[in-house]
């Protein structure tokens, strides 16, 4: 006997991927929901996992060999497809415009020790410009990239262009940077971009102060957790091959 609505669940997408990709994708869904491993190297997840991490499997694998399978009544008719071309055909969204044309910015909000008297640290608030120049409110362009899951590429851009503005600071202040702890899968594939970025900058590591966005609800709490172990941890190899200090969570 089966569920009415474990059947309408099990409607989604198959991914199928080679034996040395398994584990480091089991990983990467370790904290969404609604996910069934079929066998050792075929999950099946719902389209909207799937778009979410989309972009975060193609920056950290080799994703040629990869399979892609969708059922269901708006998806296809359940015939394998090679991974890159699936997600090359997902509909293009005003969030990935925005984030090929690098339109997003940063301000600073200065950070002052009052018993000194001096600015000691900046934290990086994100702005965006839609292409006709007309200002696009943060809480706007997160609500958008979130609903059609783009929140994993938005952080990192985000991450990446607040470095990257922290390079023109002097070199004794602090840089507070804002992260969404639903937009990282796992820490040492997820962060390799902010510490690469780090390096490309001349920014140090131990500048770096990472904070939980305030309007992000967390529901996975060890997920959270996991992730400021690895901020915390007293080193890192970075992509160099060198160890820097990591920056305060």
């Amino acid at each position: 006997m089966t569920c009415p609505g474990c059947e309408a669940w099990r409607t989604g997408i198959t991914l199928k991927v080679p034996d040395s990709d398994a584990e480091g994708v089991r990983r990467s869904l370790a904290s969404a929901r609604s996910v069934h491993w079929l066998d050792a190297t075929s999950v099946l997840m719902p389209p909207d996992v799937f778009v979410a991490r989309a972009a975060y499997w193609q920056a950290f694998f080799d994703t040629r060999a990869w399979r892609v399978e969708w059922e269901g009544p708006d998806g296809g008719d359940g015939a394998a497809r090679p991974f890159d071309a699936f997600v090359g055909g997902l509909p293009s969204l005003w969030v990935d415009e925005l984030l090929a044309r690098r339109a997003i910015r940063m301000a600073m909000q200065p950070i002052v020790d009052l018993t000194k008297r001096t600015v000691v640290a900046c934290e990086m608030l994100v702005r965006a410009t839609a292409s006709d120049g007309s200002f696009i409110s943060p809480h706007a362009l997160f609500e958008a990239a979130r609903e059609p899951s783009r929140l994993f590429a938005l952080d990192r851009a985000c991450r990446i262009e607040a470095i990257a503005t922290a390079s023109r600071l002097p070199a004794d202040w602090d840089v507070f940077v804002n992260f969404v702890p639903t937009a990282i899968y796992a820490p040492e594939h997820c962060l390799q971009s902010t510490f690469a970025a780090a390096e490309r900058h001349a920014v140090h590591p131990s500048r770096l102060v990472f904070e939980v966005v305030e309007t992000e609800r967390v529901d996975d709490v060890a997920h959270l957790r996991d992730i400021l172990a690895f901020y915390r941890r007293p080193s890192l190899e970075v992509p160099d091959g060198s160890v820097a200090w990591l920056p305060r969570a």
